[in-house]
Parts: C-alpha cells; sequence; structure tokens
C-alpha cells in the first residue's frame, strides 16, 4: 500500500482522530478504565487494587481489553457507532461476563478463538492432556520401534495395537466420542492382560509406555503395576543388564519419586545410571539421562549442592553430544536453576532459566510441560528479588499453561497454585494466597496417596500464612500436622523438615511456650548439615528467633554469639534485616548492663 490508512494519519485542520484509532495507536490520552488507572497516582491506585485482590498492573491488565472497548464505544463522539439502548450495551457487558466475543471488539480470529477456550476450559484442557499423553505414548512406541529395526515384526504389533487403541475414542472409527484418554488407556492395558499381545517384549514395552504416560497425567497408582510387570518382564526375557532393564529401573525410580519414596528411588537410579554406563560409556547420553534423574532426586532430598554438580555433568554431556540447540540441556538447565533457586542464588537462577526458555522458544517448546516448570522457577527467581509485578504475571501464565496441558486438577497444577500464592503472600494479599494454598491442598488430598510428602508440604504452608497473620493458635496444629507428616516420609534432617521443626519453634516461643521452642530451634540450628541444605538465610531466620528467645530470659551471655554471627550473616549478604539484627544486639547489651557496646550498635543499625 502507498499510503497509510485514513485513521492513522496525520490531521492539517488539528481534529482528534477518533476514540478507536486513539485506544489501537496507545494514547494514554484516550479515557478509557485501563487508562484512567494508569493515571492514578501509586497512593490511589494501590488501594483501589488491594480491594479487588489485585496489583495496580494487574488490574490495569483486566480491564483492557473487552472493557476498555465497550467504553469506548459507549462514549464515542460518533452517535452512530454508540449502543443503541442502554439494553444493548447491559447485553454486551453479559457477553463478556459470559466469556463470549463482544460487538464493541472487532472480530479477528485470535480474540474469537480465545474467548472459546475461556469458555470451554475444561474441553480444551482435556483435549491438550490427550494430546500431550498421545505425544508422550506415541515417542514411546517410536523408540521402541527405532531399537526394534531387526524385528519387523514386533513393531508391526506395537503399531497395529496403538491404533486400535485410539479408535476407542475415535468417533469415526466407530469409538464413543466421550471416550477420555485415561478410559481408552484402560482399554488398552485390559487387551494387552487379555493376551492380545503375544510376544511377551512388545507386551512389557507397552505395559512400561502406558504406565509412563499414566505418570505424565498424574495417577501414579495406575502406574505401579504396569510399571513393575514391565521390569519383571524384561529382566527375564533381556536379563539384569539390558538397555531395556535400565530404561525400567528409572520408570521405577520415576514412580518412587512421585509417590514421595525417595530412599527408594536412589538405589534404582543408580542401578539404572550403572549399566548405561557400562553399555554406553560415560559419555553416552542415557548416561547423562540417569545422571538428570539422580539429580531431581537430590532436588528432592534438600541435596541442593549435589543436585548443582550433577545437572551441570549432564549439561556438559548433552552439550558434548548435541551442540547448543537441544531440548535436552534445557532440561538439564532447569535442574541447574532448582538448585541455585534453592540455595538462594537467585540472580543466577533468573539468568540461567531465561537462557533455558529462550533454548526451548528456539526449539519449539516454549509451551511444553518442561519450559512451564522452568517458567516457575523464573517467577519464584523474580518474587524472591522482590520483582513482584512481574514475578505475578509470570506466575499466572504458568498456572493458566499448567491447566491447559495437566487439566483441572493435576499434582503439577497443586504445586504452582501454591507458588502463586507464595508471591500473593509476599506482595501482602494474605486471603488470595489462603484461597490458593487451600485449593492446592485439596487437589493434593485428591490425587495423592495420604503418606505423600507434598501434603504435609501443603499443611506447612497454610500454617505459615496464619503465622504471617499472627494467627499463632490456629497455626500451631498445622505446623504440627505437616511436621509429623514431612518427618516420617522425607526423615528428620531434610531441609524442609529443618525449617518446619524450627517454623514450629518460632510459633510455640510467640505461645508462651518457650521450653517446647527452645528445644526445636536448637534442634533445628544444630543439625549436622554437610551438604549445606541449611542456607545462611534460613540459618540467620532461625538463630534470630533464638536470640530473642535468649534475651527474653535474660541469658545474654549464651545469646551474644549467636546474634552476632547473625549480623555477620546479614552484613554479608547485604541483607536490609542487617539493621535489625544490630537492634537486636544493642537490645542484649542494653539489657545485660554494657551501655557503650549497646550505644555503638544503636548507632551501627541507625545508619544502615
Amino acid at each position: 500500500m502507498s499510503s497509510s490508512p485514513a485513521c492513522c494519519r496525520s490531521s492539517s485542520a488539528g481534529s482528534s482522530p477518533p476514540f478507536i484509532a486513539q485506544y489501537v495507536l496507545g494514547n494514554a490520552d484516550t479515557p478509557t478504565p485501563s487508562h484512567r488507572v494508569a493515571a492514578l497516582a501509586a497512593d490511589l491506585a494501590t488501594p483501589v487494587a488491594q480491594h479487588r485482590h489485585t496489583t495496580p498492573v494487574g488490574l490495569r491488565r483486566e480491564l483492557r481489553g473487552d472493557l476498555d472497548w465497550i467504553v469506548l464505544k459507549a462514549i464515542d463522539r460518533d452517535r452512530r457507532r454508540r449502543y443503541e439502548t442502554a439494553n444493548a450495551l447491559g447485553v454486551d457487558l453479559q457477553r463478556h461476563l459470559d466469556d463470549k466475543p463482544v460487538v464493541a471488539r472487532p472480530p479477528t480470529a485470535l480474540y474469537t478463538a480465545g474467548k472459546f477456550v475461556r469458555r470451554h476450559r475444561l474441553g480444551v484442557s482435556v483435549l491438550a492432556t490427550a494430546a500431550a499423553a498421545l505425544v508422550v505414548l506415541v515417542t514411546g512406541i517410536a523408540r521402541e520401534r527405532n531399537r526394534a529395526e531387526l524385528a519387523g515384526a514386533k513393531a508391526r504389533a506395537i503399531s497395529t495395537f496403538l491404533e486400535d487403541m485410539l479408535k476407542s475414542a475415535d468417533p469415526w472409527q466407530g469409538g464413543a466420542r466421550q471416550t477420555t484418554v485415561v478410559e481408552a488407556l484402560r482399554a488398552g492395558v485390559s487387551r494387552v492382560d487379555e493376551g492380545a499381545i503375544r510376544d511377551p517384549l512388545v507386551a512389557a514395552s507397552i505395559r512400561r509406555t502406558i504406565g509412563a504416560v499414566y505418570l505424565g497425567l498424574g495417577r501414579a497408582d495406575d502406574a505401579d503395576t504396569l510399571l513393575r510387570a514391565a521390569l519383571t518382564e524384561r529382566i527375564a526375557r533381556t536379563g539384569p543388564s539390558s538397555q531395556e532393564t535400565a530404561e525400567s529401573y528409572a520408570d521405577l525410580g520415576w514412580l518412587y519419586r512421585e509417590q514421595g519414596k525417595f530412599d527408594s528411588a536412589g538405589p534404582v537410579y543408580e542401578r539404572a545410571l550403572a549399566i548405561r554406563r557400562r553399555l554406553g560409556g560415560a559419555g553416552d547420553t542415557l548416561v547423562a539421562a540417569s545422571l538428570l534423574d539422580l539429580s531431581r532426586l537430590a532436588l528432592d532430598r534438600g541435596e541442593f549442592p549435589r543436585a548443582d554438580s550433577i545437572a551441570h555433568q549432564a549439561l556438559e554431556m548433552f552439550r558434548t553430544a548435541y551442540g547448543n540447540r537441544h531440548a535436552s540441556l534445557a532440561a538439564a538447565m532447569g535442574d541447574i536453576v532448582s538448585a541455585q533457586l534453592s540455595l538462594g542464588r537467585w540472580k543466577e537462577a533468573e539468568a540461567t532459566a531465561r537462557e533455558a526458555i529462550a533454548l526451548l522458544r528456539a526449539v519449539g517448546l516454549d509451551r511444553s510441560a518442561p519450559a512451564v516448570a522452568i517458567m516457575n522457577d523464573l517467577a519464584l527467581s523474580l518474587n524472591y528479588q522482590k520483582k513482584l509485578p512481574e514475578a505475578l504475571r509470570a506466575m499466572h501464565e504458568v498456572v493458566a499453561l499448567d491447566s491447559a496441558l495437566f487439566g483441572p486438577v493435576h499434582p503439577q497444577l497443586a504445586s504452582h497454585l501454591e507458588n502463586l500464592g507464595f508471591v500473593y503472600f509476599t506482595s501482602g494479599f494474605y486471603d488470595s494466597n489462603t484461597v490458593l494454598l487451600k485449593q492446592a491442598l485439596a487437589m493434593r488430598r485428591a490425587v495423592l496417596a495420604d503418606d505423600n510428602p507434598a501434603i504435609g508440604r501443603s499443611l506447612f504452608n497454610v500454617a505459615s500464612t496464619e503465622y504471617a497473620q499472627g494467627n499463632y493458635a490456629a497455626a500451631q496444629p498445622l505446623f504440627e500436622e505437616a511436621l509429623v507428616r514431612m518427618r516420617r516420609a522425607l526423615g528428620p534432617e531434610h531441609t524442609d523438615v529443618v525449617w518446619a521443626t524450627a517454623s514450629l519453634g518460632r510459633n510455640q516461643a510467640l505461645l508462651g511456650r518457650k521450653v517446647e521452642a527452645e528445644r526445636n530451634l536448637r534442634w533445628a540450628l544444630n543439625v549436622k548439615d554437610p551438604d549445606g541444605r541449611l542456607g545462611p538465610q534460613d540459618f540467620a531466620r532461625i538463630a534470630g528467633a533464638m536470640v530473642t528467645l535468649l534475651v527474653d530470659g535474660r541469658r545474654w551471655a549464651e545469646a551474644e554469639p549467636l546474634a552476632l554471627r547473625v549480623l555477620a550473616i546479614r552484613d554479608s549478604m547485604g541483607d536490609t534485616l542487617a539493621r535489625k539484627a544490630a537492634a537486636q544486639l544493642a537490645v542484649l547489651y542494653e539489657g545485660w548492663g554494657k551501655a557503650d557496646r549497646a550505644g555503638e550498635y544503636r548507632r551501627l543499625g541507625a545508619g544502615r
């Protein structure tokens, strides 16, 4: 085109362009709800947003779109473009509430499709889950077929079985329109059990692949029998040291991790690694995959430096094998991000996460389940750095993608709902956090075994919210139940158990139960920690509570070295709480009758 559209050209007569043109061009003077919020001063915008349980940025984002377009149409200078009646305006507002396309807005294909997805979240999420599950299933079958190139009969049997199984969900092939992926998988398992597959190794491969799909769908109990049967058959048919057996050992380790049985996962992961090293050599990519399994187990067990080290080994092996552009590199980076995050290296975690997401985007996987997990850690790194609006946007995107990938009820979605709640908690929106935590707890109770440690973590998070709001009596039984569950599942010296014990102690101190509080705080501080599971910031938080307890008991000599250590940690990290630590020392020395030292630390705190 040789000229600009009329609505976008400058006007030599000085007249203003129509409101809609102003809005499309992003003119901040356009009188729309989102622009009005953007123009408010911070002291006015924040209370308005908080009243609606969001932030000023979030409120503007919610208003920008349908509501802006509706207002533009209602106040258009040209009467012919306004709503004809008040009823027409009301009908369009109702269409917005019903997630239908509004009359005021241009009906682009992307906009209309987005509205359809919002109106049919469950159906779309089921389809997305089905697609993801079938991709995993087809990939697994394809891998088995490649390994069986010389056994054409085996490959044809697997393909035929897959095709027949999927027909049960295809109405054009005589299947039922409402058949779900889970129902199709169960039907497939029944056919295998009934002897439809004569070759035992083919049957084992199909059981293994369907079991892996069940795990991906968060159905560990359904996967259990299938994966164990596949392992038994493979050992019997191919021997205890074959690649097929190693794969099944790795699957069993994954199953144990999903069940929270971390002590059981370690030996089978190590067995898989040993077989792969013996068969493929130290640089084989399957060896790297086993190392990633072990790094994830180390993360589960709170062994963060070990996880970081193992993931870096795997990353270099993948880079040697594939170069710098492969999804496997991003998988290793994802484990490194998780370790950095847990070790308090938040800026490093942010940088690594962004690099991994960029790599996945380059290979077309930026909306995959692994990408969502890395986006979750990116959002948490932003939250810890107090980049709260960006963290909130990122975590909302994570939860939306979870719902599309996994459906409305899934352990992964529960974890990320909790993390979204954590961002709200950091932002001071405790009510929104509580709603999300309770939703995540209910979801975990529905899909996980009662002894799974994730349920204990959910209870701990609810307790922490009560504690932060000063509801110490309400927090106490929640902390106690969470600690019992976590200690039973994770062992007494896991990072989460140490922190839960310390949190219980801090809560007991505020309830006046000082003997119990001191016992729990002292135990947490004295845990021997060769793997660095208790980071310096967490140690300083626990030690600060212990110092307060000792000062209240006038035990100055015991409190002094601990208080000095807290100040040193805070100061070395450039922590804003260093001022509070200095003030705590001033109170200690003043009570001890050492006025000069008290004045010294009072001045030190004031100067920070």
